[in-house]
């Protein structure tokens, strides 16, 4: 990977849309004016359940569908500042069932991202990102979910990304979040687009009084085929 290449697509997979340099180069959604986009998606997954409990004494059947709709805001604020903000109103609508709860639910409106994203922080390829965000590593082991942090990251001429955030639960969605806080780290090795190998490390402190733990987490990963490890040492590396 030259580093020239290594910084021109490792911006649009780390921050997406929000790499591009204005308003005018989305490719989706209807631009408000030259800082502002907005788009929006629907989705409605239906599913049957048929005596999902295994116990034949209770009819159980059921189905229903969720309907799922997303409006997203892209802020293109200065020239490496910006922002996004996604709005999701869900509802459940029960269209059968054998027992006597026919409640389909109200709308439930919530805000699963924003955040603030500054980037090329003086003139380097240094990144900050604070608020809530869709937070996943490639592999999705340790984090898959919308999450408030802060992240620091560093892409700098050669094909190495180093990583470090700070993770609250604070008001999450999810109550089990509510009581981490999470410092992660990590450095990542790119042999090409899709391969890369890894190390990383995760301190949780939970002040949930039950649970009391405070685990560490650390690892070595790859990701990716092995036959472009062999390719790079093979031609004495990258």
């Amino acid at each position: 990977i030259g580093a020239v290449l290594f910084e021109e697509w490792i911006g649009e997979e780390e921050f997406g849309d929000l790499n591009k340099s204005s308003a005018s180069d989305m490719t989706k959604g209807i631009v408000l004016n030259e800082k502002f986009v907005i788009s929006g998606e629907y989705r409605n997954n239906f599913r049957s359940e048929r005596e999902f409990d295994l116990n034949s004494n209770f009819q159980n059947d059921r189905d229903e569908s969720q309907q799922d709709v997303r409006v997203e805001l892209y802020g293109f604020l200065e020239k490496n500042a910006r922002a996004f903000g996604e709005l999701r109103l869900k509802k459940r609508f029960l269209i059968s069932s054998q027992q006597n709860n026919q409640n389909s639910g109200p709308y439930k409106g919530e805000i699963i991202q924003l955040y603030f994203l500054a980037s090329d922080i003086g003139g380097k390829k240094v990144a900050l990102q604070i608020g809530r965000q869709d937070y996943d590593e490639p592999r999705q082991w340790l984090f898959d979910d919308y999450l408030d942090a802060i992240r620091l990251s560093y892409y700098g001429k050669k094909p190495l990304l180093f990583e470090a955030a700070f993770i609250y639960g604070g008001e999450s969605y999810k109550p089990q979040f509510r009581t981490w806080k999470d410092w992660y780290g990590s450095v990542r090795y790119y042999f090409d687009r899709e391969s890369f190998a890894a190390a990383y490390v995760l301190m949780r402190s939970d002040t949930d009084s039950t649970r009391n733990r405070e685990p560490v987490w650390w690892g070595l990963r790859y990701h990716g085929q092995i036959k472009t490890v062999a390719d790079s040492l093979r031609n004495g590396g990258i």
